[in-house]
């Protein structure tokens, strides 16, 4: 494989990664109003790890512990967006 190939196909996958990750994120209003509506906490610690143990079994080639930074910054930025939400609604 040429260089060009491999950051056309690096392009790409960046490209994917991002529209999943903006994907991720369109539900979060939607999840804090939920929340809200029934009275639970946007951060729930115990859901944090689990998710953190089920993607590291997940992590194939990458590190373990990349794979928990890069997801323990999503659910970060998953809980800012959800806070966000809440308050522009109190407004």
């Amino acid at each position: 494989m040429d260089i060009q190939r491999a950051r056309e196909r690096i392009d790409r996958i960046d490209d994917a990664i991002i529209g999943l990750l903006s994907e991720r994120m369109s539900l979060m209003p939607g999840l804090a109003d939920y929340k809200r509506k029934n009275s639970i906490p946007i951060e729930n610690k115990r859901r944090e790890k689990e998710v953190l143990k089920r993607l590291r079994k997940k992590a194939g080639k990458l590190s373990k512990g990349f794979a928990e930074r890069i997801f323990s910054m999503v659910m970060e930025e998953a809980k800012r967006v959800q806070r966000s939400h809440l308050r522009k609604r109190k407004a």
